[in-house]
C-alpha cells in the first residue's frame, strides 16, 4: 500500500515508512496542483485508489481530483468527505463504472440528488423501501454503493442490492468498513456486487 500525503504532514510524522509519498501542497496544506504528476504516476500502477475522507474542498484540490479521476479506470473508493468533495465534479466523472462509494445515508442522499434520482432518502426510510430505491438508482447508473441502515449493511451494484444483519453495535460505524471494501475491491474489480457483500460480512468478524 502506497499512501500519498500532502508535504507539511511530513514535519508531524516525519520518515516512518519508505511507502509514505509526501506530494507538493497548497498554503492551506492540502494537495496542490503540483502533486498532480505523483498522483497519476502512483496511480497508473495501483490495482485501486482509495480516497479518505478530510480532503480539502479548495478550487485547486478540486481541479487535481478531476484530473485524477478523468484519467484513471482503476476502482476508486470513495468515503467521507470526499464524497461531497466528488460531488462538486460534473456528473460525468461522478456517474463512473469504476466508482464505488462508501457513505452514511445522508451522503447516499447527496449522491442520489446529484444523479437526478426522483425518489428520496431519508433518515427514517424503511429498509424495504430503501432497497427498492437502490435496485433502481444502480440499474440507472454505474456506480456502486455502501450504507448503513436500521443496523444492516447495504450493498448496490448493477441493479442488485445484498443486505447484511450488523451483529455488534460497534459495527454501526460505516467507517468500519471501507478498508475491507479497498481490501475486497482492488482484488475483484469485475465482481463489485460480490466483492463489496463479502466485505459486509469479513469486517465483522476480522
Amino acid at each position: 500500500v502506497t499512501v500519498l500525503l500532502p508535504k507539511p504532514i511530513q514535519k508531524i510524522i516525519g520518515h516512518i515508512s519508505t511507502d509514505l509519498i509526501f506530494c507538493p501542497s497548497t498554503d492551506s496544506g492540502s494537495f496542490g496542483s503540483e502533486s498532480l504528476d505523483s498522483l497519476l504516476e502512483y496511480s497508473s500502477y495501483a490495482d485501486g485508489i482509495f480516497l479518505s475522507g478530510e480532503l480539502s474542498s479548495n478550487s485547486e484540490t478540486l481541479i487535481v481530483l478531476e484530473k485524477l479521476v478523468s484519467n484513471t479506470t482503476k476502482p476508486i473508493i470513495v468515503t467521507d468527505d470526499s464524497i461531497d468533495l466528488m460531488l462538486q465534479l460534473d456528473v460525468s466523472l461522478v456517474n463512473r463504472n469504476n466508482m464505488i462509494y462508501v457513505g452514511t445515508l445522508d451522503k447516499l442522499q447527496k449522491l442520489a440528488t446529484k444523479l437526478k434520482s426522483p425518489d428520496p432518502i431519508t433518515s427514517g426510510i424503511a429498509l424495504s423501501n430503501l432497497v427498492e430505491i437502490l435496485i433502481k438508482l444502480s440499474l440507472e447508473n454505474k456506480v456502486s454503493l455502501v450504507t448503513i441502515h436500521e443496523s444492516y449493511v447495504v450493498i448496490a451494484s448493477d441493479g442488485r442490492v445484498s443486505t447484511t444483519k450488523i451483529e455488534l453495535d460497534k459495527n454501526q460505524d460505516i467507517s468500519r468498513i471501507v478498508h475491507h471494501c479497498v481490501a475486497w475491491i482492488i482484488q475483484n474489480p469485475d465482481n463489485k456486487f460480490e466483492a463489496l457483500s463479502c466485505a459486509a460480512i469479513t469486517y465483522q468478524i476480522i
